[in-house]
């Protein structure tokens, strides 16, 4: 498992703000409530649109690149359409991840194997 390649996901919260601002802006000047949900299309569009311009890829910045990168862009700017709160809490989650499976790394280098640890037993 890699690091986090954080310079893209900077990159990434950077364009879920400037999603957030554009379609805040353009929600004012659409005074009129429809079925359809245009501020959730909009953050869509420009989100993916944006990261596959600046070529952005959340599998990449994970360490876990596709075959096709563009597909990558447009997870990616799924994701960035939810909001720069949603991505930090991602990014988060990963290093809590990251912390739990060192900790069972340094159990298991200690106590010889996890289910040891667990059960009591040391047979080293």
């Amino acid at each position: 498992m890699g690091e986090i390649n954080i310079s893209i996901i900077f990159g990434i919260i950077l364009i879920a703000l400037v999603t957030e601002a554009v379609v805040n802006s353009l929600k004012r000047l659409m005074p009129i409530e429809t079925k359809i949900p245009i501020a959730i299309l909009l953050a869509l569009g420009t989100s993916i649109a944006l990261c596959t311009l600046a070529n952005l890829d959340i599998m990449v910045a994970f360490g876990y690149p596709l075959k096709e990168p563009v597909v990558g862009c447009v997870v990616t700017g799924i994701v960035a359409s939810l909001g720069a709160n949603a991505i930090y809490d991602l990014v988060e989650s990963y290093k809590d991840y990251q912390g739990r499976l060192a900790v069972e790394k340094r159990e298991e280098d200690i106590y010889g194997t996890y289910e040891t640890t667990r059960s009591g037993n040391s047979e080293i």
